[in-house]
């Protein structure tokens, strides 16, 4: 699993604010994971399945960020108290901040009560005030700490299910077509058979080898 670190800018150096309600918000979100998603296959294969609040660890020389506390990690309030992170209420008194199913819901664009001014969730996901991660530990050695979402992926169930279906159907239709041909009904279906057998093995190779990644 790669672990990708993406900012939005909420507000600018003077102090006015970029991002304001939980649709621009999110649509900040899509551009940032879009910008750092792996292309190919694994777009295929994969989805945005979930979210956690983590606890993670930025080596900037490196680029390398880690996950080191997960899943339900957020800023405690002597963060928000001493002005580096800010969410609200702090501290929580229901805990998440969002939901994760509300979260895909927002970020898929199919929340219907996502009014353009609404800004709630806006103001309950934390958020890092002052310097950039990238820029807060700039040493060959230095480990910077900081809190987030992380969206975690899972199996595109839609194009998995369809190509299952196109599969076998595609099978069947060899199977007809050799049975039409070479009147051998059971020769036929064997090779229909063995094309979903190497087609299933095929895919589930691709997907394991996608998750490695």
């Amino acid at each position: 699993m790669v672990v990708r670190l993406g900012e939005i800018t909420i507000t600018d150096a003077l102090g006015r604010t970029l991002v304001g309600t939980d649709v621009h918000l999110f649509n900040k979100i899509r551009e940032k994971y879009n910008e750092f998603r792996r292309q190919g296959l694994h777009n295929l294969f994969y989805r945005p399945s979930g979210i956690h609040y983590v606890r993670f660890g930025v080596q900037a020389h490196a680029q390398q960020v880690d996950i080191y506390e997960t899943p339900d990690a957020l800023p405690p309030s002597t963060e928000v108290q001493d002005g580096r992170y800010h969410y609200h209420e702090c501290p929580l008194t229901v805990f998440p901040p969002m939901p994760s199913r509300t979260f895909l819901q927002y970020y898929r664009g199919h929340a219907p009560d996502c009014a353009s001014r609404s800004n709630l969730f806006c103001t309950r996901l934390p958020k890092k005030l002052g310097s950039s991660m990238q820029s807060s530990g700039a040493g060959i050695d230095d480990l910077s700490f900081g809190w987030g979402v992380h969206i975690s992926e899972g199996p595109n169930k839609a194009v998995l299910s369809g190509l299952a279906a196109v599969l076998i159907l595609f099978s069947f239709f060899v199977s007809v077509v050799y049975d039409i041909v070479a009147h051998g009904k059971e020769s036929g279906f064997a090779i229909g058979q063995w094309i979903v057998a190497a087609g299933t093995a095929i895919m589930g190779a691709a997907y394991f080898h996608l998750a490695d990644q």
